[in-house]
């Protein structure tokens, strides 16, 4: 019956003391106070965190590592990043920019990423990336069974679905966005040595493919006693993941207190 506080969960570079979006390359946004912009406008407390930060938040209160001290939630979108969670706490860095692992370079000389370099991870397994990947695979006579109207309504889902199905367009996109995905978790596991990566995002819903090609990466790539212990799991709270977070991010200061360094 009363309303505690908005939790807002925000792609890009987020000051979650201060709640101002330090870089939002999506929305155009650089040093913008939306924490003070939404309680003027909404008359409550406001929380704002990045977006897979409170996804890794929502995923140690509720979902699938209540019992797991030390992990990263990594998140496959329209952007990528990182929630890294050390000793139960998130890790924020300095500037508050850690895990921002959608912009580690894979592809020196691959496409421009929206942060202005080339080759980013984002470039060859985000979301947009593997729809433009299977776009210009049709195009160019690939045979599939995706079923279309117009090529350019495919969505992330209907390559899922057709991947689920056997489609092996569909399948071969999904591996090889996972394999550079499995790249980037190879380093975090060598320099982070957590229990368990939990990955979020449709292209770990409906097909086990993109699981086990990032399983084998990680096994032959990752240094070995790392990798003894490491989980890769998939997250419980699925679509859910971000509000969870959201709200996850109210529950911790009303109730604990989030003591933001």
């Amino acid at each position: 019956n009363k309303v505690l506080g908005i939790g807002v969960a925000l792609h890009g570079i987020v000051n979650a003391k201060t709640g101002v979006s330090k870089y939002a390359p999506y929305y155009g946004w650089k040093d913008l106070n939306v924490k003070e912009r939404l309680e003027e406008q909404l008359g409550y407390p406001v929380y704002i965190d990045n977006d897979v930060r409170a996804m890794a938040l929502g995923e140690s209160s509720f979902g699938i590592t209540k019992d797991i001290s030390n992990f990263i939630t990594i998140n496959i979108s329209n952007g990528i990043g990182a929630g890294i969670i050390i000793n139960n706490s998130p890790y924020y860095g300095v500037d508050f920019s850690a895990g921002e692992i959608g912009h580690i370079v894979v592809e020196p000389d691959g496409d421009k990423c929206n942060c202005g370099n080339y080759g980013c991870l984002e470039t060859v397994a985000s979301n947009n990336s593997i729809l433009r990947r299977v776009i210009k695979l049709i195009k160019q006579g690939a045979n599939t069974s995706l079923e279309y109207e117009d090529i350019n309504d495919i969505t992330i889902q209907d390559i899922c679905n057709s991947a689920a199905q056997g489609d092996e367009l569909c399948i071969a996109t999904l591996k090889e966005a996972a394999r550079y995905i499995g790249l980037a978790i190879t380093n975090l596991i060598n320099i982070l040595n957590p229990t368990a990566i939990v990955v979020v995002g449709e292209i770990f819903n409906n097909t086990y493919h993109t699981i086990e090609e990032l399983d084998s990466i990680v096994k032959k790539m990752a240094l070995k006693l790392p990798t003894e212990n490491v989980k890769i799991i998939k997250s419980v709270l699925g679509n859910n993941a971000a509000v969870v977070g959201a709200a996850t991010l109210v529950i911790r200061e009303v109730f604990n207190g989030t003591n933001i360094k």
